[in-house]
């Protein structure tokens, strides 16, 4: 037996019996996964005598430039591993030749986590456009030669990984910064998934075209031991772990942000589980009630109200936002996990900085986040919006356990980078300026076009965030940018929100054909009534689902 085993073989008291049964119902995550975690008599299906190997590869990336092809091998420790070579195949769709690039190894792994970074030469993908690429991985273990395509998991696909090579950047406007703020990185590890390593989701990020990242592991993992995920150690190795690992790595980019943070599991008005994303503060909020760590003990380790107290509010080192408030936990999470909602007293906690209510889909809960937001402003909440993936590595695509033990698929959701955060900044963004933009709310959201909005009033500028005198005469300046790979500008909307009249009325901006870039200036000459301002951006592209919204100018 393993120590793992060992483990597990005196722990079958009426909590594990209750993990197990948690984990049959309700874990079941998008991301890497881990495929050796068992218990005595419950058979396996997913189980190798092998490390995990995954590769992962940018669902984008700039043309010009060399593509990071990821290798992550996980329990090489238990099950070591020689390397030979890898192979990768490389076809531009629909009808491009393939070409075939090899590279040799011959590397022994037997430590707990390893990552390489092959870097597949520009001159692969010369043209822009769609990319198939599939890797090939020959290796030997226990004396047996093998290989595996893309990963070397039982029963899934190895369809070859999607790539789009752009011409050209990411959408952008003056002092625009793309980011993800809700990320997962390998400090998340546990008996059901691990995620990618800091280091290597910053070049995937670089690559992909963004600015920074909010790095949002789950309490619940943070605060394990660095060598056994089912125990918790209180002088907390991982959390300081990954702030010493974030500060290394600000130091080695300096052109791009890290934050670290936590999606703390807490508890709602009705003593519910919910998640709540805290950045930039370095203390540690423990939160573990829907960990299944504790068997039947399910309820928050702590309230809202205490992590809000805990954290102070005021500090300007700290960003707190609700984590996809509008997501509906599945019934099995909520009868197992005691898994519950944002509600509306949760919901106008004046601590919040944000909602997250984009999170890597835009769907019905996006809507319903959305409709919510907009009651929320004409209240007179000053609340924020965010944007973010909760992707847990996945870069290219999602290998998801969807019945533990025995079933997992691969999916094209909550990819790495693919849903974002803008932030407006004239100064480098460090991560200090990052917090100070995001708690000025200088903020966009977008899954691909770009937004602004700038009043000039009394020889004054203000920017999203900001607020401005009513009734008083201003100049409105409105931009937003697309690309060829996001689509034509289909519609680009101004919402007037006036608390005396409860409503937002809206104005529709009239665009050329073809357009791909939009500036227009509006004068109101007597100004508008107390609300604020905000602006809505879709393009063609997808059926409408590409968009990008502002966050409000308030209007005091």
């Amino acid at each position: 037996m393993t120590e793992l085993q060992l483990q597990f073989a005196g722990l079958l008291t009426s909590d594990s019996l209750w993990l197990i049964f948690s984990l049959s119902l309700v874990l079941l995550w998008a991301a890497y996964a881990e495929i050796h975690y068992r218990l005595p008599g419950i058979p396996s299906r997913l189980y190798k005598k092998e490390p995990e190997i995954v590769f992962d590869l940018p669902l984008r990336a700039l043309q010009g430039r060399d593509v990071p092809l990821f290798l992550f091998i996980k329990d090489a420790h238990q099950f070591p591993v020689t390397l030979s070579s890898v192979i990768v195949h490389i076809q531009l769709k629909p009808s491009g030749d393939p070409l075939i690039h090899k590279i040799s190894l011959d590397e022994q792994i037997q430590r707990p986590f390893n990552s390489h970074i092959f870097y597949l030469p520009e001159g692969l993908f010369a043209e822009a456009g769609n990319y198939v690429v599939a890797a090939w991985l020959n290796y030997e273990i226990n004396g047996e030669y093998r290989d595996l395509q893309q990963d070397n998991y039982p029963g899934i696909s190895d369809h070859p990984f999607s790539i789009f090579i752009s011409k050209t950047p990411l959408p952008s406007l003056p002092n625009l910064h793309w980011g993800d703020l809700h990320t997962h990185s390998n400090y998340t590890d546990d008996q059901i998934e691990f995620g990618a390593p800091l280091r290597e989701s910053v070049i995937c990020a670089q690559a992909i075209g963004l600015h920074f990242l909010g790095i949002t592991d789950h309490s619940y993992d943070l605060d394990d031991c660095r060598e056994n995920y089912l125990k918790n150690d209180p002088a907390l190795p991982k959390w300081q772990a990954l702030l010493q690992e974030t500060a290394e790595l600000n130091a080695e980019f300096p052109d791009f942000a890290l934050l670290a943070g936590e999606e703390v599991s807490v508890g709602n008005a009705r003593n519910q589980n919910v998640h709540c994303l805290v950045l930039g503060n370095h203390r540690f909020y423990p939160g573990s009630g829907d960990s299944g760590e504790r068997g039947l003990f399910s309820r928050p380790t702590m309230s809202l109200d205490t992590l809000f107290e805990k954290t102070d509010a005021a500090a300007e080192d700290t960003i707190i936002a609700a984590a996809h408030p509008f997501d509906e936990p599945p019934g099995a999470h909520q009868l197992i996990l005691n898994r519950g909602f944002w509600h509306e007293p949760d919901l106008k906690h004046p601590a919040l900085d944000y909602w997250q209510i984009l999170n890597g889909r835009v769907d019905r809960f996006f809507e319903t986040g959305r409709n919510a937001w907009i009651t929320a402003l004409l209240n007179r909440q000053q609340i924020g919006i965010l944007g973010g993936t909760d992707a847990h590595g996945n870069f290219n695509c999602a290998r998801q356990i969807t019945m533990p033990f025995w079933k997992m698929v691969r999916i094209q959701e909550q990819r790495f980078g693919e849903m974002w955060t803008g932030v407006f900044s004239d100064l480098p963004l460090t991560p200090k300026i990052l917090l100070e933009k995001l708690r000025a709310k200088c903020t966009i959201i977008s899954n691909g076009p770009a937004a602004s909005l700038q009043i000039m009033q009394s020889g004054r500028e203000t920017n999203i965030g900001g607020s401005i005198r009513a009734n008083q005469p201003l100049t409105l300046i409105i931009r937003a940018a697309s690309s060829h790979e996001f689509g034509y500008l289909e519609s680009v909307t101004l919402f007037i929100g006036t608390y005396g009249d409860q409503k937002e009325a809206l104005r529709r901006i009239k665009l050329a054909d073809d357009c791909l870039e939009l500036k227009r200036d509006i004068e109101f000459e007597g100004g508008l009534e107390h609300g604020y301002l905000r602006l809505e951006v879709y393009t063609e592209k997808g059926s409408g689902n590409k968009l990008c919204y502002t966050n409000p100018i308030w209007i005091t």
